[in-house]
């Protein structure tokens, strides 16, 4: 219990981590699917989507393209639940690289 408590217990270096890996989960579009000719709806999250973006690509002014993008829904239990698992990967990414660094400690020679 001990041990569970130490791998879930947040730390300076998790919390951060667990942002990042939030950050890179936002952009990751899960689905785009083409509404018209020139509108598409995208869902972004991973490992669920918990943003659903709409985009428009078309002429602005003469010569220019616009694009525009909306948010148009948050979930917000998803998003709860990506950032869950989010922060199971960063608690075993902090364990890995701790344990990493503790096995070459002890291999190195003593002088």
């Amino acid at each position: 219990m001990k041990t569970l408590w130490l791998f879930l217990r947040p730390s300076l270096i998790k919390i951060p981590l667990l942002i990042i890996l939030l950050a890179i989960s936002s952009f990751m579009a899960t689905n785009r699917q083409p509404t018209s000719m020139v509108t598409w709806r995208e869902s972004r999250g991973a490992p669920l989507a918990f943003m659903i973006l709409s985009s428009y690509q078309g002429p602005c002014l003469q010569n220019d393209a616009c694009r525009g993008i909306k948010v148009s829904s948050f979930q917000l239990g998803a998003f709860v639940i990506d950032a869950a698992v989010w922060y199971l990967v960063s608690c075993a990414i902090v364990f890995a690289y701790k344990a990493i660094r503790k096995h070459g400690e002890q291999q190195l020679p003593a002088y």
